[in-house]
C-alpha cells in the first residue's frame, strides 16, 4: 500500500494515491559512467488522482478558468513516500503537469531527495545573494597580522586571512618593497562560504570533513586588483543638459528640444552630457560613462523629462551597462496637438573595482521620431563613497553561482552526499565514505538472468582547475612545461580515442614562486600589459591553505625585511616585518615541505620557480581523493553486473551505498538501484565488481 505525505504550512497532510500504482524509484550516489557528476535519488513521474483532497492541495491546477492561485507549480514541497508503512523515499514533491483523459483527471508528479533539492534550490543564485557581513573590517596593520591566525585584534575568529601576493609591483632593494594595501590580498575561508550557501538554501550538513581542521584552513583568494586600504573622501559628479544636435519634438504650439529615444529595444541611446561639475576625470560626458579610479560605490541618480508626441503608450527604460535600472510608461497624449510630458527619476547603486566602468543608456519599446528626453531638464548625479569589504568581495565574485561553488568543492575532494532526511545531508570524501561492511544479497538475486556490461574507459582522463587565461605567470608556465599548472592526466591503455575532462568552473590555481632576488616564496598573480608591465587584475579565485609563520612549529622567516613604500610609511610605524604568512597550495611552510605533505592541486608541478622548496609534496587532490576511486572503477577488469533482485521495502529503507555487497563469492559496490513499488516486480540492480 502506497502512502504519500506532504508538508503544507505547519502540518503533514496525506495526498490520495491510486493505492497500488507502480512508482519507479531510482537510488544512486554517483555513476561510474559519468564520474564528474554526483547523483541523487528520485522517482520517475507518476500520477495522483484528482480527488477532493488532492484538488484542495493543487487548487484544481488543471482548470484553465481559475486564476490567482496560491499554488505555485514552480515550487517543491517536502514529502515522504511510504510502502506498507515504511518510509522508502523522503524528499520533495514537484508537480510536472496534469492529464485529463475522458472523465478522469490526474496530477503528474515527481519526487527527488534532499541531495538533488540542494542544487535545485540554489538555482541561479550567486555570491551577491549571500550575507557576508562577517567580512567587514578596517584595513590596518594589526588587523592584517591578526588575520594570519584567523582572528581579529581581540582574538575573535574571523572568516578571512591576508596573504602576500606579488602582482608585478614588489621588488628587492636591500629589503623587499611593497604596497601593503595592494600586496596583502584578502582570502576568504571556504567553509564560511559553504556554510553561508547551506544556510541560504535552508539545509544543514553532517560532515567530519567539513568540520575538520584541514578544511577549516582552506581559503580562496580574492582579486589581486583590490586595494582595501585606499580611503576616499566622498564626492559627487553632476552633469546637466544634453549636447546638441537636438530634435524638436512636439505638436501644435508646444515643441521641445530633445534627444530622440525612439529606436526600439534593440537600439540603446547614449546621451552626451555637458555642464559637468566636479569631474575628477573619471566621467566621460560624451559617452555618459564613469570609470572608477579606485574601488568605490557609486550611487547614481538620473532625472529626465520624457516627451511623448505620439498617440501611443510608450515604455522608457534606463540601463546601466545594458541592465535595466527602471522603466516608466508614458501614456498616450490626451490631445493630439499637446505632447505628453512626464518627469522621471531613475536610481541605483553600483560597486566598482578599480578600472571598472558603467555607461548610462536609454531604450524604448516603440520606433518613432516623436519621442525623446528634453535637453534642459536632464541631470545625472554620481555620488562616490568608499566600498565596504563585503561589497568588494561580492563585486569580484559577481556572477559566480553558489551551485558551482558547491559542485567545485565536491569535485576537488570527490565528495559523496547522502540524504539523512529533514533537509540534512551527510557529506564525506569517497575514501572516507566507503566501508568494509559486507551485506550478503546472494539469496535475493535472480541468478537466472545476469547481464555484464563493460565500462567505457577513455584514453585520457584529465583533472584540471578553472582556467585563468589572462594570468601571465600561468601562461608562462604552460609555455615552458606544455601542461597547465596543477593539472593531472591519467592515461589508459585502451583503443578509445576520447578524452574525458573533469574541470572546475570557479576555482583556478594559485601560482607560487620565489620573488626574484629574494628567498621569499609567495603567490604571483598578474596580467601582462603593453608587452612589458605586469599589473594586478580581476583574477579568478583559487584555493590556498593557511599556514602561519609566527607561533606554529618551524617558523619561516626571511632575511629581507618587508618595507612599505614611502607613501605608506604609517602602515607599520617604522617596524619592518621579518616574518610573513604563507597561503599556498601546500599544507606546510615552503621551507619545511616533505614529499608526504599535502598539495591542493590535482596534479604535481614543476617546482623550479620555488627556490627554497626542499621537497615537492605529492599527496595532491588526485592521489588523496580520486586515485582509489579511479583504480576501482576505471579498471580494465571492472564489469557492471546487471541483475534482478527481490528487495523489500525494508531493504530499500536500509540501502547503503557505502557498503560492499556480496553475491556468491564475488564482491561489489552498488552503482544504481531501480526499485518498483509493485510487489510483483523485481528490483533492477547495477553493481560494480571490485
Amino acid at each position: 500500500m502506497i502512502e504519500l505525505k506532504v508538508y503544507q504550512g505547519r502540518d503533514w497532510i496525506n495526498l490520495d494515491t491510486y493505492g497500488n500504482e507502480n512508482v519507479a524509484l531510482t537510488f544512486q550516489v554517483d555513476d561510474v559512467r559519468n564520474i564528474a557528476n554526483k547523483n541523487a535519488s528520485y522517482s520517475k513521474d507518476f500520477n495522483l488522482p484528482a480527488t477532493k483532497r488532492n484538488n484542495r492541495f493543487f487548487e484544481h491546477y488543471y482548470d484553465l478558468d481559475r486564476y490567482n492561485l496560491d499554488f505555485n507549480a514552480y515550487k517543491s514541497f517536502r514529502c515522504e513516500l511510504y510502502i506498507d508503512g515504511i518510509n522508502v523515499l523522503e524528499g520533495y514533491l514537484k508537480l510536472l503537469g496534469t492529464l485529463e483523459k475522458q472523465t478522469e483527471i490526474s496530477y503528474r508528479v515527481v519526487i527527488f531527495n534532499d541531495v538533488a533539492n540542494l542544487i535545485d534550490s540554489l538555482g541561479d543564485a550567486n555570491v551577491e545573494n549571500l550575507d557576508l557581513s562577517e567580512l567587514e573590517h578596517f584595513f590596518e596593520y594589526n588587523t592584517i597580522v591578526a588575520s594570519w591566525f584567523g582572528t581579529d585584534q581581540l582574538g575573535n575568529e574571523v572568516p578571512y586571512s591576508y596573504g602576500l601576493v606579488n602582482s608585478g609591483n614588489m621588488y628587492e632593494d636591500e629589503g623587499i618593497f611593497y604596497v601593503p594595501h595592494t600586496n596583502f590580498v584578502m582570502n576568504v575561508k571556504l567553509k564560511y562560504i559553504i556554510d553561508k550557501i547551506f544556510q541560504y538554501a535552508g539545509f544543514s550538513y553532517d560532515s567530519n570533513f567539513f568540520d575538520s581542521d584541514e578544511f577549516d584552513r582552506l581559503y580562496f583568494t580574492t582579486a589581486s586588483i583590490k586595494d582595501y586600504g585606499t580611503e576616499i573622501e566622498p564626492y559627487e559628479i553632476v552633469g546637466s543638459e544634453i549636447v546638441p544636435p537636438l530634435t524638436s519634438i512636439g505638436a501644435g504650439q508646444s515643441f521641445h528640444d530633445c534627444i530622440v529615444i525612439g529606436n526600439g529595444w534593440d537600439n540603446q541611446v547614449v546621451i552626451p552630457v555637458e555642464n559637468v561639475a566636479n569631474n575628477t576625470g573619471e566621467f566621460d560626458p560624451a559617452n555618459c560613462t564613469f570609470t572608477a579610479s579606485t574601488n568605490l560605490v557609486a550611487d547614481v541618480t538620473i532625472k529626465a523629462t520624457a516627451i511623448n508626441a505620439t498617440a501611443n503608450y510608450i515604455t522608457l527604460t534606463c540601463l546601466l551597462n545594458g541592465q535595466s535600472i527602471g522603466s516608466y510608461g508614458i501614456f498616450q497624449q490626451p490631445l493630439l496637438n499637446t505632447p505628453q510630458i512626464q518627469v522621471l527619476t531613475f536610481e541605483t547603486s553600483i560597486n566598482l573595482l578599480q578600472g571598472q566602468s558603467f555607461q548610462v543608456a536609454f531604450a524604448c519599446d516603440f520606433v518613432t521620431n516623436n519621442f525623446g528626453i528634453r535637453s534642459d531638464d536632464f541631470k545625472i548625479s554620481i555620488a562616490i563613497s568608499n566600498a565596504s569589504t563585503q561589497d568588494l568581495v561580492q563585486t569580484q565574485l559577481a556572477g559566480v553561482k553558489l551551485a558551482d561553488i558547491v559542485k567545485d568543492t565536491f569535485t576537488m575532494f570527490n565528495l559523496i552526499a547522502s540524504d539523512k532526511g529533514n533537509k540534512q545531508i551527510k557529506i564525506e570524501p569517497y575514501v572516507s565514505y566507503i566501508s568494509n561492511k559486507v551485506v550478503d544479497w546472494t539469496n535475493k538475486v535472480d541468478i537466472n538472468e545476469i547481464e555484464l556490461e563493460t565500462i567505457e574507459i577513455p584514453r585520457r582522463l584529465v583533472f584540471k582547475h578553472a582556467q585563468d587565461d589572462e594570468d601571465y605567470y600561468l601562461n608562462t608556465y604552460f609555455q615552458d612545461n606544455g601542461i597547465e599548472y596543477g593539472t593531472h592526466i591519467v592515461n589508459f591503455d585502451v583503443d578509445n580515442e576520447e578524452e574525458e575532462v573533469i574541470e572546475l568552473k570557479v576555482f583556478s590555481v594559485p601560482f607560487i614562486k620565489t620573488l626574484e632576488g629574494t628567498d621569499m616564496t609567495i603567490q604571483h598573480v598578474g596580467i601582462l600589459k603593453d608587452g612589458e608591465n605586469i599589473e594586478p587584475y580581476n583574477n579568478k579565485p583559487s584555493i590556498v591553505f593557511r599556514r602561519t609563520s609566527l607561533t606554529e612549529p618551524n617558523t619561516a622567516t626571511t632575511q629581507y625585511p618587508l618595507n612599505p613604500i614611502e607613501e605608506f610609511e604609517d602602515w607599520q610605524l617604522g617596524t619592518d616585518l621579518t616574518t610573513y604568512p604563507q597561503l599556498t597550495h601546500f599544507n606546510q611552510l615552503i621551507v619545511d615541505c616533505a614529499s608526504n605533505d599535502n598539495s591542493y592541486l590535482f596534479g604535481n608541478i614543476n617546482p623550479n620557480a620555488m627556490l627554497d622548496l626542499p621537497n615537492l609534496p605529492v599527496r595532491n587532490l588526485f592521489q588523496r581523493f580520486w586515485r582509489e576511486y579511479i583504480e576501482e572503477k576505471y579498471n580494465v577488469d571492472t564489469r557492471i553486473l546487471k541483475v534482478k533482485a527481490k528487495l523489500s521495502a525494508t531493504d530499500i529503507l536500509n540501502l547503503d551505498f557505502s557498503k560492499t555487497y556480496q553475491i556468491a563469492d564475488q564482491y561489489y559496490r552498488l552503482n544504481k538501484v531501480d526499485y518498483n513499488t509493485d510487489k510483483n516486480k523485481l528490483t533492477s540492480l547495477e553493481l560494480i565488481r571490485i
